[in-house]
């Protein structure tokens, strides 16, 4: 997958108030507050809660896909979201 900024030139970013955008992003924070509670005490721990985490969905066409990139930036494809 491509970086968010790509997406958003070519229009396939869905707005953040999208239904699907929402469902990712409450997804995506219990995913990472689960991962934080599992590593414990820790600089690991302490890596994942100093990352801005952004979610973000994607009109691309394609089939079911995330996608994580450094610094906490996640993509997910509408396919992906119609899986669930």
């Amino acid at each position: 997958m491509q970086d968010t900024a790509a997406y958003r030139s070519k229009g396939e970013l869905l707005p953040d108030d999208h239904p699907d955008v929402l469902l990712v992003r409450r997804l995506g924070a219990a995913v990472v507050e689960a991962a934080v509670k599992g590593l414990g005490d820790g600089a690991a721990a302490e890596r994942l809660r100093g990352l801005q985490w952004e979610f973000c969905v994607v009109d691309d066409g394609q089939g079911p896909s995330v996608s994580a990139r450094p610094g906490g930036k996640v993509s997910a494809t509408t396919a992906c979201v119609l899986v669930t």
